[in-house]
């Protein structure tokens, strides 16, 4: 099955009669004659309530006024999924999205019947995209990632989209922090996702909050209602979300976008793609010029090189789009190696100890079809006396299915089984904490959970403890719809 789209946040609007205008200004204790814009709308997962008063005009001649609402919609925070990450558009989270609009209209907002129907709402933006968590045991890279993202940026194509500077975009410390460019129809914000909540003041409700944002890059993509028209279908209505075949559209179009953006060649070490490209069979004049664009766009980034180039070509009074051009051209040529325009650098290369890392796009599509991770079904850690004590040390599984050994003691065997039984319990509770509103994901924490409980009651003892773990074990076969198998 294709990838789908995640949401963050969207906004809908509906026409609404002056009765219902009324009902909004008594709640929120507003004058009839007060502009309506409720940023403290005092219901979860509503960020924002405002109403468009429009005059209306029949031959010429003015008849009244007609009033669009308009809400700004957390996904996420409204269906109680998070309060932090992005979720799936899938049938499931779009449903609940869907029923839990109906009865906030009606019961908070007081809207007539007719209004109360979410899905017949337009839907006016779109901020669609996803999360890329990197595995903790290469937190790292994620810097890396957002110079080279930076640094690979190709803003010269159809796609007519111009770079957007922000506070602090030339500081070193700063600079590779986010990435936000587009154009009219929609805008991409690429930015590391704690560190955005912390600038914010946001405080962290809880360790599921700091976790769900730990080594996250969140690629934001916000898209106009010509936008949405073009790709979700039109008159765009949020009902279109309910089939999963637009999210899969969705995701397709941010794929593509990446690959224009950013290119699809992996990014290898800077002397090592020096290597590929002298060793390609490009012609040595080709060679040269294409050496000195990926020096170019390694050290100061593609898109800084070619305005720079572009410019100073111009100011000697030669061909600028000649230039622009050739330049393109060599990147092109570049990524024909299978390498991106922007090469590691020796800092990068020391920290990760490798001389690659994959394209951003393989990544994502990696993590997007949620490839089961293969590993070797192994017996439980084995429970030892040491001490006075009892010990084991297992292998527990986070959400990216990366295995950790824990070290687990108690006073006696009873005592560590029940001890271990809980790590286990709260391991699956937080996994599946990390990959809410992520169907597929889910469905693999669950699955690993279930070996690691299976493979832990071969060996209990305490009948109370084994009790305990076959029922969890029963209740994930449930929630995984019976499958007792891999």
């Amino acid at each position: 099955m294709p990838p789908l789209a995640e949401v963050h946040t969207l906004n809908i609007a509906r026409k609404i009669s002056q009765m219902e205008v009324a009902r909004i200004q008594r709640k929120y204790h507003l004058a009839d004659d007060e502009a309506i814009k409720i940023t403290d709308t005092g219901i979860v997962g509503i960020n924002e309530i405002s109403i468009a008063k429009n005059p209306v005009y029949k031959d010429g001649a003015f008849t009244g006024h007609s009033y669009t609402l308009n809400i700004l919609v957390n996904v996420a925070k409204v269906i109680g999924r998070s309060r932090v990450a992005m979720v799936t558009i899938n049938r499931d989270n779009m449903y609940k999205l869907v029923g839990r609009l109906h009865e906030l209209f009606g019961n908070q907002l007081q809207l007539d019947t007719r209004n109360c129907h979410a899905e017949d709402w337009t839907l006016v933006r779109l901020d669609t995209g996803f999360d890329l968590k990197i595995p903790y045991d290469r937190l790292h890279e994620i810097t890396f990632y957002m110079r080279l993202l930076h640094h690979s940026l190709n803003l010269e194509n159809n796609r007519k989209c111009e770079y957007k500077k922000f506070k602090g975009y030339d500081r070193e410390n700063i600079k590779y922090e986010s990435l936000s460019f587009g154009n009219s129809y929609y805008f991409y914000n690429i930015y590391l996702k704690r560190k955005q909540l912390i600038l914010q003041g946001k405080k962290f409700q809880s360790m599921e909050d700091w976790d769900a944002t730990d080594g996250v890059i969140r690629f934001e993509k916000q898209m106009s209602s010509k936008k949405i028209a073009s790709v979700v279908g039109s008159p765009q209505r949020l009902g279109l979300l309910l089939d999963e075949a637009v999210s899969q559209r969705i995701f397709a179009d941010v794929q593509a976008d990446l690959k224009v953006f950013f290119g699809a060649g992996r990014y290898v070490a800077y002397d090592k793609g020096m290597e590929i490209i002298e060793s390609s069979r490009y012609p040595a004049e080709a060679k040269e010029y294409m050496k000195i664009v990926y020096t170019a766009s390694t050290k100061e980034g593609f898109q800084k090189m070619l305005s720079g180039a572009v410019a100073l070509a111009q100011r000697e009074g030669l061909d600028g789009d000649r230039v622009r051009r050739d330049i393109l051209e060599a990147r092109r040529k570049i990524e024909a190696l299978g390498i991106s325009v922007a090469g590691l650098l020796d800092n990068e290369i020391a920290a990760i100890q490798k001389d690659t890392l994959p394209n951003i796009n393989y990544l994502v599509q990696r993590i997007k079809v949620n490839k089961e991770i293969k590993r070797e079904k192994a017996s439980f850690a084995k429970i030892y006396p040491e001490n006075n004590r009892f010990r084991c040390n297992p292998t527990i599984h986070d959400a990216d299915g990366i295995g950790r050994r824990k070290s687990i003691a108690a006073r006696s065997y009873d005592e560590l089984e029940g001890t271990v039984a809980r790590c286990l319990y709260q391991s699956l509770k937080s996994n599946l904490q990390a990959v809410t509103g992520d169907t597929a994901a889910t469905a693999r924490v669950m699955q690993q959970s279930r070996d690691e409980f299976q493979s832990f009651v071969s060996q209990v003892e305490n009948q109370s403890v084994k009790e305990v773990v076959q029922n969890l074990i029963e209740q994930i076969n449930v929630q995984l719809g019976g499958n007792q198998h891999d």
